[in-house]
């Protein structure tokens, strides 16, 4: 069993010793250079496939700061209109009570 053990060790590297004498360091540059831009191709289209194609959804957050924005302007309108009506209401009542003095 064990000159069986040898026998395989020594034919896995002679298979070796084959294929390191028949591809060269620049070969195994040069794939490992073309594995990188497949992978990058790959992680560009998995970036695009992953946003979704709604363009109302793409602009979410900007969209919803601007609903609140939105909101928090009419909500800035209505109580400037409430002050000016109750300013309005204090101006007419002290109006008719200088008149009521006056006669």
């Amino acid at each position: 069993q064990n000159a069986e053990t040898f026998e395989a060790i020594n034919a896995g590297t002679n298979v070796m010793t084959n294929i390191a004498t028949m591809i060269g360091i620049e070969d195994v540059d040069d794939l490992m250079d073309n594995l990188n831009e497949a992978m990058d191709l790959t992680d560009e289209v998995s970036d695009g496939l992953a946003h979704p194609l709604d363009p109302l959804t793409l602009d979410r957050d900007e969209l919803l700061a601007e609903l609140h924005a939105m909101h928090a302007e009419d909500v800035e309108i209505e109580l400037l209109r409430e002050r000016k009506s109750a300013s309005s209401s204090s101006r007419d009542s002290q109006s008719k009570s200088a008149s009521s003095v006056q006669t």
